[in-house]
C-alpha cells in the first residue's frame, strides 16, 4: 500500500477536531488509520493548547444513562414508598440501604440537572428531590448522646502502667468522648 506523506498537523482535521467530530468519525471521512489522525492531533495540541478544551466545549452534552438495573430501583422505590408510606433510608437492610445510596445518587443527579427524564415517576413522591444530611445515628430511645457515653482510648492510667477506669461527665465508667472530662493535671 502506498503510503501518502502529509503535512502535519493536517489543518482540515485539526479544524475539525475543534468543532467536536471525534478522531474516529475523521479517520474514517479522510481514509485513513486514526492513529494518523491522533498523530497529528497531538503535534496540534502542542502548538495550540487550547484545542482539547475547544473540542470538549464543542461536543453535545451527553444524554443521561438509563439502565435496565436503574429502571428496576426506581420500580422498587415507588413500590417501597406505595408499601411503607416513606422513602427508603440506610441500615433498615441490606437492600433498602442499596435503594437509599441509588436515591441519593439520583438526587443529586436531579439537583445538578443532568436527571433523566426516565426517572420522571420518581416525581410522584413528594419532596423525594430534597438532599437530607447525614444524621447522626441514634439509639432506639432516639438519643444521640449515645455516643458521648462511650469510653476514649487509651484508657488513664495510674502508677506502674495499671489501667483504672476513670468517671466521664456523664457517670457512665469510661473516661467520656472530651479528653478534658476525665484527664486530671498536676494542679487538680
Amino acid at each position: 500500500m502506498k503510503q501518502i506523506k502529509r503535512p502535519a498537523p493536517n489543518p482540515e482535521w485539526v479544524q475539525m477536531y475543534r468543532l467536536g467530530i471525534p478522531t474516529p468519525k475523521i479517520s474514517a471521512g479522510a481514509g485513513v488509520a486514526e492513529t494518523t489522525v491522533r498523530y497529528h492531533l497531538a503535534i496540534a495540541a502542542r502548538q495550540d493548547p487550547g484545542l482539547r478544551a475547544a473540542h470538549q466545549a464543542a461536543l453535545p452534552p451527553a444524554a443521561p444513562r438509563v439502565t435496565e438495573p436503574g429502571e428496576r430501583n426506581m420500580e422498587e422505590i415507588l413500590a417501597f414508598y406505595e408499601a411503607e408510606g416513606r422513602l427508603p433510608v440506610a441500615s433498615q437492610s441490606v437492600r433498602e440501604t442499596a435503594l437509599a445510596g441509588w436515591l441519593a445518587r439520583r438526587r443529586v443527579q436531579a439537583a445538578a440537572g443532568t436527571l433523566s427524564p426516565a426517572y420522571a415517576a420518581l416525581d410522584s413522591i413528594p419532596g423525594w428531590r430534597a438532599i437530607r444530611p447525614n444524621a447522626m445515628p441514634t439509639q432506639p430511645g432516639g438519643s444521640s448522646d449515645w455516643l458521648r457515653s462511650l469510653p476514649t482510648w487509651p484508657p488513664a492510667t495510674s502508677g506502674r502502667g495499671s489501667t483504672r477506669p476513670t468517671t466521664g461527665t456523664n457517670g457512665s465508667s469510661g473516661s467520656g468522648c472530651t479528653p478534658s472530662a476525665s484527664t486530671t493535671g498536676p494542679g487538680s
